[in-house]
């Protein structure tokens, strides 16, 4: 639907008089009308199998058309096709009376029209683990096998059928090769046979086996092409092409012409190729779904099926849609399509410097480094009648040819591209694509987008006047989200026989009777607990042994080593360079996973609850550590929800645990996280990670987590911080050292929804995880008690329910409505359940069922409560739903700018934490209040305490790839390749999320980094304000800080751009020294792209940066002027190499010190 919406639908009266006009209308013109000479169709009579007779069945079927028809000679002519070589049945031209007549013959299975039936259009075989010394075979083995392509054709020339090598055909071969003027077979393609019934040919047709359309020879070299090297389109996917069984041959029938693939032609393939002595029939086509013996396919699979020939047939390309399977008969082999592990990503580049990576098949080269760039819907083609509502989609003649020759056009919907073809078009750009799994060529060069990135190129091109952008060709990734079934692919159920299995659809499976449930048979790695995945990091991305050998320092409450997350089947003994202990004790052991343990306790004996060892009694170290390293441990879920595989970034990694905090009011004591650094080092740990932090920023030396990072940096260690709770608010980061990773938090596509219904029937859904299961009856709410208007400070306490403020005997059995939410206080009051104002990004944990409202929706539940002296509600057990939203900064996620050094960008970085699922401690009640008993192997937590492993978890990724990169080579490889995240889903923009949301995949070829050492710290320290004595302290070097030595924030080389003023209304001018590392190809060329909107301008010298070998280093100089009013300034630089293969952005951040 367009903008106009939707009509009025007619009223039923106006319909029916309608419809009683046009009957009197259509009976008077047939009452009126001459009967005409009936129409001849072409039908097909299926007979079923071939008569034990030696009867000629041809002769057979023109003597029984010759009865129903009465005329020998119309009956000779109408003959087009007789099938007797494998079953009994013809095609001829019927009129409808003689169809009716001929279906009623004894001997006669079915009689069905013609039909036109569709076409069901390397690495493939190495990805389902199928590689070319795979085969059992041998290749003479292979060579005695015939597969039957029933499709286009084939191109013989081809090096795929080069037959080099083969002897003649094997004896069983009966077949023919039906040659011409401009086709031969050979000893690969041994047969060869074309078929057009009605000789209707189409414009490039050609009337031999020879495939004029690709399909064919696409297909047969799917199956058994030979091996060819180099293979590839202009260079993409480049490899070497093969067939499943390449020394088999191909026997060709030829049934699919420009027009489509005609019934009777189908059926007189099958007819000759199972009798011809094929082995296989593969047949990629198919149309809707028919009964058995309606359906040509059908009808010959089952009779290729009676000599021992299977058929494998496509699903069909109706998909996602339930039912939409088109080859359903028992005994062929139908076939879905899934992806394979090679994405084909065509990137687009805009003049403020963003990129998004589209879909389609783009072999075009970019001659320019950009165009101009236009929006469809302002250039409409006027003269042709179209306006903007029209030309926005870029249809067929929409676009004016003078304002969009030469440009890239940005179309709201994907097409074919003629529109922007006809206006003589660049390339163009189309938005609101949903489907981002399969690759489409273009006639010029195309990106698809989905919705959101469309909306951003729109928005861009709206904000400048001179808006531009450029298209890359495509390059191929490793996509480990792979395989999963395309939505292009049919599904099941099965139309025609619903209780046989085909492809598959659960939604409509899951209604037929007798079924409890259905579910996927597949491996738990691909359904895992989501945050890994949702960043695009799956288990089955590419992986080295040296994963094994790194060692995550955790400091934390400790661990649960009995978890499955923490099992060591299949590991060795530690590393060899480890030199920690496992601190033992009678409730504590160590394994091969769990290598290390100390804890650090500050008194004795321990408090109730408290285990005087590694354990861990609260569950949060816990869950760290498995986000980080854990295992694969199937069938994970708290109480049902996130069900699924849970696993760490880097499973087979090793953990060595530091137990620094224990339970309030103890917390995390500097002493302990001191002593933990301390210990960490000098074990052999390559990564700390530390989901803890003060309620704000300290200076550097007087924090105990910036005096640790800096010496576990000086060791080649990085260290991995939680931003802070303390968010909205802005300035709130505790963890702002430059030379540790500072981590927010973002959501991912999981949420779980709680309903409440009042008793008016009015119902609302909200974010909280109720893991109750909800009963039948409503709960009375008390009303008198919540007087918004009073000033009482009892009612106000009443009103926020803190601890102690509620009434037993009005709250007993009842759900609570509070202004605000304490976990405990309608617990202590004997309230069955509790409805409160929260965050809506985010579902917590109460201990009895609770649900949180948007306070809009608090004032209706007021409302009804006050007006009704029996309200009653009802709070529903939590469902799990997908978020569609883009990824967003929770609002709890601390904010920057930094405190400390404010021309520092902080947070670094963004990652999950957000409803996270992960290993839990047993013994730690779920919500951690002691009156809940409710316990669980893994639990459902946020904050930037689970941002922060899954952090460290893409940094140990990392290292794993490059174990001699310094800790600040890691932390920019992650920060340069992370993903834009959407300044207007996220207010405070970089403030909140950094260079944006981490991609682990990304990270570990990021092409160029920003290396800082420790001595460039120790400069900036210098210029900092630390003297001398203080840095020859911490360094236990003799540095001397001094004019020439002093170093100014804007020369630390860090991977991002901060520059501000400490009074709105001036304009600033400021120089950063920046030098890149080539770790990329050793011969590379990159180009500097900014994004700089109104208010600042960036200047890069040099803007492009040539390599010539791995480790060279290249300097350039950045002036950013920004013109400051009240609100901060953001754009971006972009180095990004001629194909887009490397992109390494970093964000550029002007703003007013508070």
């Amino acid at each position: 639907m367009g903008r106009e919406g939707r009509r009025s639908p007619p009223s039923s009266r106006f319909l029916a008089k309608t419809q009683f006009a046009y009957c009197a209308f259509f009976l008077m013109i047939t009452c009126c009308r001459a009967t005409p000479v009936q129409e001849r169709k072409v039908y097909i009579a299926y007979m079923g199998n071939r008569p034990n007779s030696q009867a000629s069945l041809p002769a057979l079927h023109f003597g029984l058309l010759h009865r129903i028809i009465g005329s020998a000679k119309v009956a000779s002519d109408s003959l087009i096709y007789s099938y007797h070589r494998t079953f009994n049945g013809f095609a001829a031209r019927l009129t409808e009376a003689e169809h009716q007549k001929l279906s009623a013959y004894e001997g006669v299975v079915s009689v069905f029209p013609n039909k036109i039936a569709k076409l069901h259009t390397t690495r493939s075989w190495d990805f389902i683990r199928y590689p070319k010394n795979a085969s059992k075979s041998t290749r003479r083995q292979q060579s005695n096998l015939i597969i039957g392509v029933l499709d286009t054709g084939i191109w013989p020339e081809s090096p795929s059928f080069d037959d080099s090598g083969y002897g003649p055909p094997p004896k069983k071969w009966k077949g023919s090769c039906q040659s011409s003027s401009n086709f031969t077979c050979n000893n690969k393609i041994i047969g060869a046979r074309y078929y057009n019934a009605e000789g209707d040919y189409g414009p490039g047709d050609i009337p031999s086996p020879r495939d004029s359309e690709g399909h064919g020879s696409h297909t047969a070299s799917t199956a058994a092409g030979n091996f060819v090297t180099p293979a590839n389109l202009y260079g993409i996917a480049n490899g070497t092409a093969r067939g499943g069984v390449p020394a088999a041959r191909i026997a060709v029938y030829k049934i699919c012409w420009a027009y489509g693939c005609s019934y009777v032609d189908i059926m007189k393939a099958f007819d000759d190729a199972c009798s011809d002595g094929i082995d296989m029939v593969s047949l990629s086509v198919g149309g809707s779904p028919l009964e058995y013996f309606r359906d040509p396919i059908a009808i010959g699979a089952f009779h290729c099926m009676k000599k021992g020939i299977l058929t494998s047939n496509s699903a069909g390309n109706s998909g996602p849609f339930p039912g939409s399977v088109s080859n359903n008969s028992p005994w062929s082999l139908t076939v879905a399509a899934n992806t394979i592990d090679r994405k084909l990503t065509t990137n687009v580049m805009l003049g403020n410097g963003e990129i998004y990576n589209g879909s389609s098949l783009n072999t075009f080269v970019p001659n320019k480094p950009m165009y101009p760039l236009i929006y469809g819907g302002d250039a409409p083609n006027r003269t042709a009648g179209y306006d903007g509502n029209v030309s926005k989609y870029c249809y067929s003649g929409s676009l004016d040819r003078n304002l969009v020759q030469g440009k890239i056009v940005y179309c709201e919907v994907a097409s074919q591209g003629d529109g922007p073809i006809e206006a003589g078009a660049a390339g163009a750009i189309m938005g609101n694509y949903p489907q981002g799994d399969v690759a489409f060529p273009f006639l010029l060069p195309v990106s698809l987008l989905n919705e959101t990135d469309g909306s951003d190129v729109l928005t861009y091109s709206n904000s400048t006047s001179d808006p531009t952008a450029v298209i890359y060709k495509t390059v191929d990734y490793l996509d480990g989200s792979s395989p999963y079934v395309v939505y292009f692919s049919s599904r099941g159920y099965n139309p025609i026989t619903p209780d046989i299995l085909k492809v598959k659809n659960e939604v409509a499976l899951s209604s037929l009777t007798g079924v409890v449930s259905i579910f996927r048979d597949e491996s738990y790695q691909l359904q895992t607990t989501r945050s890994w995945d949702f960043i695009g990091f799956p288990q089955n991305v590419e992986r080295l042994a040296l994963e094994r050998d790194i060692i995550i320092g955790m400091l934390d409450t400790g661990i649960w080593p009995e978890s499955e997350s923490f099992n060591d089947t299949g590991l060795g003994p530690p590393p060899a360079r480890w030199k920690g202990i496992c601190q033992s004790s009678s409730n504590f052991t160590c394994n091969n996973k769990i290598i290390g343990a100390r804890f650090y306790s500050a008194r004795q004996p321990p408090a109730a609850g408290e285990f005087a060892s590694p354990r861990d009694s609260q569950g949060h170290g816990t869950h760290t550590a498995s986000t980080v390293a854990g295992g694969l441990a199937p069938a994970a879920s708290l109480y049902g929800f996130g069900n699924g595989t849970a696993r760490g970034g880097v499973p087979s990694a090793r953990i060595a645990v530091y137990k620094i905090c224990l339970p309030e009011p103890i917390g995390c004591l500097a002493s302990s996280i001191l002593a933990a650094f301390d210990d960490a080092i000098a074990d052999g740990v390559d990564i700390i990670s530390l989901s803890a932090g003060a309620s704000f920023a300290t200076h550097y030396f007087q924090d105990p987590i910036a005096i640790g990072a800096f010496h576990a940096m000086k060791n080649g260690i990085l260290t991995s911080n939680a931003g802070g709770n303390a968010g909205p608010d802005r300035g709130t980061m505790g963890n702002v050292s430059p030379w540790s990773l500072s981590v927010a938090a973002s959501t991912i596509d999981r949420r779980f929804v709680t309903q409440v219904q009042l008793g008016n029937g009015f119902g609302f859904s909200f974010l909280f995880q109720n893991y109750y299961i909800w009963v039948y009856f409503f709960y009375g709410v008390p009303g008198s008690s919540f007087d918004i208007e009073s000033n009482s400070a009892c009612i106000l306490h009443l009103r926020l329910c803190l601890n102690n403020s509620l009434d037993p005997r009005l709250v007993k059995g009842k759900i609570v409505l509070c202004a605000k939410g304490d976990r405990e206080a309608p617990l202590q009051a004997g309230a069955v359940g509790s409805v409160m104002p929260g965050f809506q990004d985010v579902a917590g944990l109460f201990p009895i069922p609770a649900s949180q409202l948007p306070v809009q929706d608090i004032g209706q539940v007021l409302t009804y409560i006050n007006r009704n002296s029996n309200a009653t509600a009802t709070i529903r057990r939590s469902t799990e739903a997908t978020d569609k939203l883009p990824s967003m900064v929770a609002l709890f996620s601390s904010r920057g700018p930094n405190t400390i050094t404010p021309n520092i960008l902080k947070p670094d970085i963004a990652a999950p934490g957000v409803d996270i699922l992960a290993a839990w401690s047993p013994v730690s009640p779920i919500t951690e209040l002691p009156a809940d008993p409710r316990f669980s192997y893994y639990n459902i937590i946020s904050g930037t305490s689970m941002a922060c492993p899954h952090a460290t978890g893409a940094a140990a990724y990392v290292k794993s790839f490059h174990p001699t990169w310094s800790p600040s080579a890691i932390k920019s490889s992650l920060m340069t390749t992370a993903r834009s995240l959407s300044v207007k889903d996220n207010a405070d923009a970089e403030f909140a999320y950094g260079s944006g949301q981490i991609d682990p995949a990304r990270a570990a070829d990021p092409g160029l980094v920003y290396d800082a050492r420790e001595s460039d710290y120790v400069k900036l320290l210098c210029g900092q304000g630390y003297t001398t004595k203080q840095l020859r302290l911490v360094t236990g070097d003799q540095i001397a800080c001094s004019t020439k030595t002093n170093g100014t924030v804007w020369d630390l080389n860090y991977p991002s751009f901060a520059l501000s003023s400490s009074t709105s209304g001036n304009s600033v001018t400021q120089v950063f020294h920046r030098t890149v590392t080539n770790v990329g190809k050793p011969v590379c060329s990159y180009r500097a792209t900014v994004n700089a909107p109104s208010g600042l301008k960036v200047q890069v010298v040099p803007d492009a940066l040539n390599f010539k070998s791995v480790g060279e280093k290249q300097e350039f100089v950045v002036t950013v002027t920004a013109a400051l009013g009240n609100s901060t300034i953001s754009g971006s630089l972009t180095w990004s190499t001629s194909d887009g293969g490397h992109m390494v952005r970093s964000p550029i951040v002007a703003f007013v010190r508070d």
